[in-house]
C-alpha cells in the first residue's frame, strides 16, 4: 500500500498538471501582492495609471511666503485672524453638495466671516484627488477638485495638512493637493516633499505684517514624511523648536503652531497635546490651535498665550451625535502683535454637512461644556426666531 501511494505521489509531482497548478498559485500570489501595493501607493510613478499627476508641485525653499497686499486696513497695527476646525469635503459632504448642485453650499452660512478676516485658517481633513474613486462611505476621504471653489469663496488663506487622512488619496493625492492649493494662493503647512519641507514654517505677509505657521500631527507612521519621501510632519518637539527658531530668525511678527492630535470624542487634551502646546509657547509661538478629536475641547492661557486644544468639526458628516455636530470658530483681534480680543463663534452643523452660526442661547450651552479660563466675547449671530 505504501509503495502504491509513493508511486502515485511521484507521478503527481512530476506531472504537467501539477506544475501548471504551482505556476498558477505563484502567479496568483504575485498578482495579489502587486495589487495590494498598487492600492496602497497608487503606482505613483507610472503614467499609465496616473496620467494626471502634476510634475511640478510646490517645491519649498527655506519658507513659503504668500503676500496679501489686497487687504484694506485703517490701522496697520490691528489685524483680524479666524480659525476653523476640521473640514472634510468627501463622503456625505460631497453627496450633499451635489444634491444642492453647488460646491459652495457647505460654506454658505459662514463664509463671510472667514472672507472678511485678514487671515483665515482651517484644518483640511480630506486631500483632493485628481480622479475617482470618490468614496461616499467608509473612512477613506478623497475630495473632488471642484471643492477648491468653496475654500476660495470663504477666503481661506492657509490649511493645515498634518493629519491622519491626508494620505487617503495616496502620494498622488498629496502632490495634487499641494499643486491645487498653490495654484489658488492657499498656503499649506504640516506636509511636504521631504522632512525639511514638511516641518518648516510657512509665512504669510499681510501688508508687511508677517505671520508664521507651523503644523504637526500625532504619529501616523504610514503617512509620515521621510528623509526624501513625501508625507506629513508627525509629533517631534525638537523639530517644533527648530521650526519656531527659524521663523523668529525670519523676523516674524506672530507665530501660530497647530497640532492634530488627542483622543477622539473627548473634552480634555491628552499629554501629547499639552506637551506640544507648552513647547510651542516656550519656544516663542504666540498661539496654539488644535484639532482631531471632533469635539470642542478645553482651552487655556499659558505664559500669557492662548491654547485651543480642539476646535471640533467645522464641515463634517458626523450627525450621529450632538458633540460632533458642533464646532468652534475662533476669531482674534491682534494689535501690535498681541491678542487684544477673543471672539468665540460656535457653529451647529445641519443636513450632515453645512454649519451655521449658533444663536446666543445655543452658543452659551455649547461653551458650558468646556473650560475657557479667560475673557472672551460672544456675538448673537441669529435669534431663536430665525
Amino acid at each position: 500500500m505504501q509503495e502504491a501511494v509513493k508511486k502515485w505521489l511521484e507521478k503527481l509531482l512530476s506531472g504537467k498538471r501539477f506544475k501548471n497548478l504551482i505556476i498558477a498559485v505563484l502567479l496568483g500570489l504575485f498578482l495579489l501582492c502587486f495589487f495590494s501595493v498598487y492600492n496602497y501607493l497608487n503606482i505613483l510613478s507610472h503614467p499609465l495609471f496616473n496620467p494626471t499627476v502634476l510634475s511640478s508641485y510646490n517645491r519649498l525653499k527655506s519658507a513659503q511666503v504668500l503676500n496679501r497686499t489686497n487687504i484694506v486696513q485703517t490701522n496697520n497695527n490691528i489685524h483680524t485672524l479666524i480659525f476653523g476646525g476640521d473640514v472634510m469635503l468627501s463622503r456625505h459632504v460631497q453627496t450633499q453638495q451635489e444634491k444642492y448642485k453647488s460646491y459652495l453650499s457647505a460654506w454658505e452660512n459662514i463664509y463671510k466671516d472667514f472672507e472678511s478676516a485678514d487671515l483665515a485658517v482651517i484644518n483640511l481633513e480630506s486631500p483632493f484627488a485628481p480622479s475617482s474613486p470618490y468614496p461616499t462611505e467608509g473612512m477613506t476621504f478623497r475630495a473632488k477638485p471642484d471643492n477648491i471653489l468653496g475654500l476660495k469663496k470663504a477666503g481661506i488663506d492657509a490649511v493645515h495638512l498634518a493629519n491622519n487622512h491626508f494620505g487617503n488619496a495616496g502620494l498622488v493625492g498629496m502632490k495634487y493637493t499641494w499643486q491645487l492649493l498653490t495654484d489658488n494662493n492657499i498656503v499649506y503647512v504640516g506636509a511636504g516633499e521631504n522632512i525639511t519641507d514638511a516641518y518648516q514654517g510657512k509665512i504669510i505677509d499681510i501688508n508687511g505684517w508677517r505671520v508664521g505657521l507651523i503644523g504637526q500631527s500625532y504619529d501616523v507612521p504610514w503617512y509620515a514624511v521621510g528623509e526624501n519621501s513625501p508625507g506629513i510632519a508627525v509629533y517631534d518637539l525638537e523639530k517644533l523648536r527648530t521650526a519656531i527658531a527659524n521663523l523668529k530668525n525670519e523676523k516674524i511678527d506672530f507665530i501660530i503652531a497647530m497640532f492634530h492630535g488627542g483622543i477622539e470624542y473627548t473634552r480634555k487634551p491628552n499629554q501629547e497635546q499639552i506637551n506640544f502646546a507648552y513647547t510651542a509657547i516656550e519656544s516663542g509661538a504666540d498661539l496654539v490651535i488644535g484639532h482631531h478629536p471632533h469635539w470642542i475641547q478645553d482651552a487655556e492661557e499659558y505664559q500669557g498665550k492662548y491654547i485651543f486644544y480642539s476646535l471640533g468639526n467645522l464641515i463634517f458628516d458626523q450627525n450621529w451625535s450632538t458633540e460632533t455636530s458642533q464646532g468652534l470658530v475662533v476669531s482674534l483681534l491682534v494689535e501690535n502683535n498681541n491678542i487684544k480680543k477673543i471672539i468665540l463663534k460656535p457653529v451647529v452643523i445641519e443636513d450632515n454637512f453645512r454649519p451655521r452660526w449658533a444663536n446666543l442661547l445655543e452658543a452659551e450651552s455649547i461653551l458650558k461644556t468646556v473650560n475657557l479660563p479667560f475673557t472672551y466675547e460672544l456675538i448673537d449671530n441669529q435669534s431663536l426666531d430665525q
